[in-house]
């Protein structure tokens, strides 16, 4: 295919120097939200927590006698082998812990440039929605990446060889600053693309806000000049006089670079979706999930 002839897909970071600020379930609700709206989505997993792949593939997380089992028949092969009792400990449980249902993910298109991206890419039960998952494999690659020759524009070549074919590309990152971050920024290349950070309101949340923008801009000013947008979300917003206030003052000052749709903050129903291996627009009977809808609507719009 000549670059130029299709149209290429929006990219979207939803990253945030901060963990429990809801990166993962507004990934899930944006990425589920634009499919059912009729738009090829590839929703990839950056967090070596692999909390989105689990929703999306609906795997089930919780240990098992059987996974018990496993461990145990790993560990008496390492100490038949002559492994010292620790190190068979070590190597049983990184082995275990390795299994996963598909062959590739995220790690192996970061580490392996000769890999072809297509391979990495699952089907899920979702019309229109793909997904490249992630698993605890990818807590090493930051390791790895910062050992080789320009690690940091990995994830946007593997990008390039796809973006004909979504209409997104969304990218679910770790909660905190690494070459994995950085790949996500510099994926964000073209006019068009989007970086989204997510955030309560709270201290820490104030100040992941300060650390992600000092991440963005240093990159610009003394990397790279990109051409993305970039939009502040307010998440988990409780009903009270201080994050109220604080709601309000950030759209005052953020003015266009933050969304009109304001998340609120309702636990149960969250959990609930997480727990049972859902995302909350499947069921959209919750506030937060008309919130959710509003976001997506005001992402659709901005396409």
């Amino acid at each position: 295919r000549i670059r130029g002839v299709f149209k290429m897909a929006k990219v979207i970071s939803i990253l945030m120097n901060k963990g429990g600020v809801s990166k993962t379930e507004t990934s899930l609700n944006l990425a589920y939200g634009l499919s059912v709206k009729g738009k090829k989505v590839l929703l990839i997993d950056m967090d070596p927590s692999s909390n989105a792949t689990s929703v999306i593939l609906g795997l089930d997380n919780n240990l098992s006698e059987q996974g018990a089992s496993q461990y145990k028949e790993l560990f008496d092969k390492y100490i038949s082998e002559g492994q010292p009792r620790i190190l068979a400990c070590y190597e049983a449980m990184h082995e275990y812990l390795k299994q996963t249902p598909y062959k590739y993910d995220i790690h192996d298109v970061l580490e392996d440039q000769k890999l072809d991206i297509h391979q990495a890419i699952q089907k899920t039960r979702f019309e229109n929605l793909d997904l490249i998952p992630s698993s605890v494999a990818l807590s090493t690659t930051d390791i790895k990446l910062k050992g080789s020759i320009n690690p940091y524009n990995r994830l946007r070549r593997a990008i390039q060889k796809v973006e004909d074919e979504y209409d997104f590309i969304l990218v679910d990152n770790q909660p905190f600053e690494n070459s994995l971050s950085f790949n996500s920024i510099t994926a964000c290349y073209k006019e068009g693309d989007l970086i989204i950070a997510p955030t309560k309101i709270s201290l820490g949340g104030i100040q992941g806000i300060d650390s992600t923008l000092h991440t963005i801009l240093q990159w610009m000013q003394e990397v790279e000049s990109l051409r993305y947008d970039f939009k502040l979300l307010i998440t988990m917003k409780n009903r009270n006089g201080v994050d109220n206030k604080w709601t309000d003052i950030l759209h005052e000052t953020f003015g266009e670079y933050m969304f009109d749709t304001v998340i609120r903050y309702q636990g149960k129903p969250v959990a609930d979706a997480s727990m049972n291996r859902k995302i909350l627009l499947e069921t959209p009977k919750f506030g937060v999930a008309e919130d959710y809808q509003n976001f997506v609507d005001e992402v659709f719009s901005l396409s």
